[in-house]
């Protein structure tokens, strides 16, 4: 999802939503572990004074999705997440 409003400039993106063309061949999902890293990281950096957008929600989802956490073929599913960035 993108919102733009064009008299005051403003937008948001949803990430993790699902697919996009932006998503290559990846299904467009995020799951908590990488949603929550990046959410932390986004509020940390603010904090610091580092100009960056910044993460108002990250919201859990019921779904579960499958991912190899570390490329070994070791697959487990992990709670979804959506996280959005303004």
């Amino acid at each position: 999802m993108y919102l733009c409003n064009t008299a005051g400039g403003f937008e948001l993106q949803l990430k993790g939503a699902g697919k996009t063309p932006y998503s290559r061949t990846a299904d467009g999902r995020k799951v908590l572990r990488s949603s929550l890293r990046e959410h932390v990281a986004s509020k940390f950096m603010r904090c610091l004074g580092v100009p960056t957008t910044s993460s108002p929600t990250l919201c859990v989802g019921d779904e579960r999705i499958r991912r190899d956490k570390y490329y070994t073929g070791d697959v487990s599913m992990e709670p979804v997440a959506v996280i959005s960035r303004a």
